[in-house]
């Protein structure tokens, strides 16, 4: 320490060291919850000071001392019971005295409260606080070859810090800011050579200079060098984040240089500025994709400046994937000019964005290959009349039993919020006038556009189309052209498929276009959930070469579901079947073994609002499947089979049994203190 420059001392140092050595003047600001026999104490209204304080006595151990409530709260080492510090990093400590007081410290600083723990436990000595040096005079420098000492006398649990000291440690952070200040790569010289088991990182921390003092910091290194140093290791970011913690010079390196990814996915509930996240974008130039689901907060203005942000000449490459969901006060004019702003566009989420048009798309996007629109939450139905009466297809069926069932569907049309027509399918989907050429060809693969109430019509798709996702549609059958209509008839690739929700098209319509999917074409995932399928279809499900080997399959609220037509289903389809969801299929009937054959793949089974499923015969069903299926569940619900697009590419629904293996069962703690844990 007497060989480095000294500086002026951090803020939070400087009260920790008054507060420990004098008795009283320092104080640490932080959130404080107390609970006395499991009631809160709330603080005094009058309080000028909220937090804790390190108070030394003449005989005895240090004090840590409440601050902020009426009641006079002091603690030593003697009167704790408990002491919580797995979270000292995030700025939280917790601990309970022998009188059932319990103490909760919150948004503190992490050196501060190691202060504070050490207190509590009785491992400090009087006028040791953090920034002041063991008795007998200054700290010897580190040796080399010899960790540095922790908090707690140990080696340094892996933060590698200046000269060999621990991050948190006075002196390296002095020995930083001379770093800062004084310039380096002109009077010291830097290894060529590394030897073997060194690492290119640390071979830059070691800067050797001409007395032989060993002195670190990548501040003053060109950036070239830096960049050659850390392509000699793969990409690690937790290790680039701890070893910025060196300099702040450093740090913006590995945000600007070495973070491609930005991702507000936990902003729900959060309160994140705009100007934030602004910034955090412009800090960023080798950014590549840019996740703000959720956050709510995002306004047409912001959008604007983060288009210009985007779009900037200083950036290397360009933004290749670009998440919205959720961002509620978008418009069309704020969603193009973003778009407008990225070319390179691969992957485009714009779920749960109301109020969106045909025109928010209006850009030329020649690498787009993922689209995702529309709503996936519940929607808001509008019934379609025809000349002032309301529509109702009236089916009546004879059940298993003999007794006739009065299946009613009811054509409705989804009022969505989203203005998408069909016209949005023409543009992502045009098919080149000439096929000899497959490399023009659109580089779509997956198409999402849910609860689109105005699409109605469906164009040929084009082959590189492996998702499609038309729930909640209006598409109609094209009457007199129904026996030549194929537009999935260049989809070699097709995987899945959801029509759930359209119910203007008829069986017949359905039927045709499954038919019309190549023979090449192998289906995984197939949802007619709440459609008009009858019986025809789904025996005919069984037999075509493009959905014989289904994997998922969801007919949930299929009134014509009978326990006929599902023997057939099962019985086709029993060596790749994974996934099935037939929940609200009413005219279903108990028990399960009468359809069900062996099913060796079968992995969930969905079976909400059916006979099946009531809490008579669930239990039935259950051991049904162990028989059956032995590696089968039964949820009485519904089933997700896309995981709500929580991915992109999406993945399909995997359910994997969970092995319980018992564990010694530990004394509760209070239940007060859980809370405050």
């Amino acid at each position: 320490q007497d060989r480095l420059p000294t500086s002026p001392r951090p803020a939070a140092t400087r009260d920790m060291a008054a507060s420990a050595s004098g008795g009283g003047g320092g104080i640490v600001h932080c959130g404080v919850a107390v609970e006395v026999t499991g009631r809160p104490i709330h603080p005094s209204k009058g309080a000028k000071e909220i937090g804790v304080q390190v108070v030394e006595v003449a005989k005895g151990l240090p004090q840590v001392r409440v601050l902020g409530f009426k009641r006079e709260l002091r603690f030593t080492a003697s009167d704790i019971a408990q002491l919580v510090e797995g979270r000292v990093a995030e700025g939280r400590l917790a601990f309970v005295a022998k009188d059932r007081t319990q103490v909760l410290l919150t948004k503190g600083q992490p050196a501060q409260l190691e202060h504070i723990a050490r207190c509590l436990k009785g491992l400090t000595r009087r006028g040791s606080g953090p920034g002041t040096a063991p008795a007998g005079g200054a700290a010897a420098p580190p040796q080399a070859g010899v960790p540095a000492q922790g908090a707690h006398g140990g080696a340094s649990r892996g933060r590698a810090g200046v000269a060999g000291l621990a991050l948190d440690d006075p002196a390296a952070k002095r020995a930083r800011t001379a770093l800062v200040a004084t310039p380096v790569h002109a009077a010291f010289h830097v290894s060529q050579t590394p030897p073997p088991s060194t690492s290119p990182a640390v071979v830059a921390l070691s800067v050797v200079a001409g007395g032989g003092e060993r002195v670190s910091g990548l501040v003053d290194l060109p950036v070239y060098l830096v960049d050659l140093l850390f392509s000699f290791e793969p990409p690690d970011a937790a290790s680039r984040a701890r070893l910025s913690e060196t300099c702040t010079v450093f740090a913006e390196f590995v945000v600007a240089r070495r973070q491609a990814t930005l991702r507000l996915v936990e902003s729900r509930g959060a309160s994140i500025p705009v100007d934030r996240v602004v910034q955090a974008v412009g800090r960023r130039s080798m950014l590549t994709e840019l996740d703000l689901s959720g956050y709510a907060e995002l306004t047409p203005g912001a959008a604007g400046k983060l288009a210009g942000l985007l779009g900037g000449s200083s950036r290397s490459q360009g933004l290749q994937t670009l998440r919205l969901r959720g961002c509620k006060l978008l418009t069309d004019a704020s969603v193009r000019s973003l778009l407008t702003s990225c070319p390179e566009l691969q992957v485009l989420d714009l779920l749960e964005i109301p109020r969106l048009s045909n025109q928010a798309l209006r850009v030329h996007l020649p690498s787009l290959r993922i689209v995702a629109a529309g709503n996936l939450g519940r929607t808001v139905l509008g019934e379609r009349s025809v000349a002032k009466k309301e529509a109702v297809l009236v089916v009546h069926q004879q059940s298993v039993s003999g007794a006739t069932v009065d299946t009613r569907l009811q054509q409705t049309k989804f009022q969505g919020s989203c203005k998408f027509t069909p016209g949005l399918l023409q543009q992502l989907c045009a098919v080149p006038a000439s096929r000899a050429s497959p490399a023009t060809a659109p580089p779509l693969t997956h198409l999402v556009l849910a609860h689109c109430s105005e699409v109605e019509a469906l164009p040929e798709l084009p082959p590189t189309l492996r998702h499609l996702d038309l729930r909640g549609a209006s598409l109609q059958c094209p009457g007199a052209e129904l026996q030549t209509w194929a537009p999935l008839k260049a989809c070699v690739h097709m995987e899945s498929l959801c029509l759930a929700g359209n119910s203007f098209l008829g069986s017949a319509a359905l039927l045709t276009l499954l038919r019309s999917l190549p023979q090449e074409a192998r289906l995984r995932a197939l949802d007619l959930s709440t459609t008009r399928a009858d019986h025809e279809l789904l025996r005919a499900i069984t037999q075509l070469p493009a959905t014989a080997s289904l994997t998922h399959l969801k007919l949930a609220n299929c009134g014509t579901l009978q326990n006929s037509v599902l023997a057939v289903v099962l019985l086709g389809l029993r060596n790749t079947m994974e996934v099935l969801d037939i929940a609200g299929c009413k005219a279903l009937e108990a028990p399960f073994s009468e359809v069900a054959p062996a099913l060796p793949k079968l992995r969930l089974l969905a079976v909400g609002q059916t006979e099946f499923g009531t809490p008579s015969a669930i239990d039935v069903t259950r051991r049904t499947l162990r028989t059956l299926a032995p590696l089968a569940e039964a949820i009485p619900g519904s089933l997700d089979l896309f995981n709500g697009y929580s991915s992109w590419p999406p993945t399909l629904l995997q359910f994997v049994r969970r092995v319980v293996v018992a564990a010694p069962v530990a004394p509760p703690a209070p239940s007060a203190f859980r809370r405050i844990r």
